[in-house]
């Protein structure tokens, strides 16, 4: 009995700390075209957007995603490839769709 209630004071004054994903709101970037959101909690993979439009979406400048950094038909090229759905994109004027 002792030792049940030495265990049982044990797990109550020591629990062990659980880590939960770090939630954090949408980025929204904005060009002339476009608008663009960025989930950084449901991305799997930055890398491979900064490695394949790196003038775009940079790593190591704030903010990262620069919408003036190429052309908008290959900022949606390249948002439509993101594996995870982190990247979204919608234009900014129905009339003015670019292919």
């Amino acid at each position: 009995m002792f030792f049940n209630g030495l265990i049982h004071l044990l797990n109550i004054r020591f629990k062990p700390q659980i880590d939960l994903p770090m939630k954090t709101t949408a980025n929204v970037f904005s060009n002339r075209d476009i608008t663009v959101t960025y989930e950084p909690y449901v991305c799997t993979n930055a890398e491979r957007c900064a490695r394949e439009l790196s003038n775009v979406f940079r790593n190591s400048v704030i903010p990262w995603i620069d919408l003036d950094g190429d052309s908008t038909e290959k900022i949606i090229r390249q948002v439509k490839k993101c594996p995870s759905g982190a990247l979204k994109f919608s234009y900014n004027n129905v009339n003015n769709e670019v292919a």
